[in-house]
């Protein structure tokens, strides 16, 4: 069975110029994404799809795989494609490179840094013990009090609302996180629409889009850090 990760990198990145090698406690964003795929110790190869040289080489540093971006594909080098695009190209490029369709494809997002080798590897497990789970998805807990605005008028509406319902009894509601994990067999046996959840701490669940996010992030990991090493845990 081949497990592979997989993230596609732009260098300038759509929210925040030059995010992904922006510094988080003294490495680049991208940095972390990979070393934590790496910890989690159960894919053979993390590719990385990105036109950018010096994410290639932080991609490399830590001994993963690049796979070439056409600049053609970005809207910033004056192209345009679309995800599904850039999806069908990466598949072929990383089966050519390992001789075979994977089986199972952890979906790593550069923006979600913070979460751990010790999650994924939670995940990877679950996944593996269900045997009708195509997927497997983090979440993350959100508060109750959640309203959509109305387009026209502006004026805001409860998504969920019980005046009368004590708050210790409010349902829970999560967050889907973009980094799943994929079992590619079963998917394409066609038979497991299922997918499975796993919850995780806030501090894990940090979309980094803009500079405050990034200030949080070096707050968490720095805080953990902190933790780990009062551990004895070798960073």
């Amino acid at each position: 069975m081949v497990v592979i990760g997989q993230m596609m990198v732009r260098g300038e990145g759509s929210t925040l110029n030059r995010k992904n090698v922006r510094q988080i406690c003294g490495k680049p964003m991208i940095y972390w994404t990979l070393k934590h795929a790496l910890d989690a110790g159960f894919m053979d190869d993390v590719f990385v799809f990105t036109e950018d040289e010096e994410v290639a080489q932080v991609t490399e540093s830590l001994g993963c795989s690049v796979v070439e971006r056409p600049k053609e594909m970005l809207y910033y080098n004056g192209g345009f494609s679309t995800p599904s695009e850039w999806g069908e190209l990466l598949k072929c490029k990383i089966e050519e490179k390992i001789k075979a369709p994977a089986d199972i494809i952890v979906g790593l997002n550069c923006n979600v840094c913070l979460i751990k080798g010790e999650t994924l590897r939670r995940m990877y497990v679950k996944l593996m013990e269900d045997e009708l789970a195509g997927a497997i998805y983090p979440v993350v807990e959100v508060e109750p009090h959640l309203y959509m605005e109305n387009p026209v008028t502006r004026y805001l509406f409860p998504v969920w609302d019980d005046p009368g319902l004590d708050r210790q009894k409010f349902p829970k509601l999560f967050r889907k996180i973009g980094v799943p994990i994929s079992h590619r067999p079963r998917i394409r046996k066609g038979h497991c629409a299922r997918h499975l959840y796993h919850e995780i701490p806030f501090e894990e669940s940090l979309d980094v889009h803009c500079e405050e996010d990034l200030f949080l992030a070096e707050t968490f990991l720095s805080r953990q850090m902190e933790i780990d090493k009062s551990a004895g845990i070798v960073v």
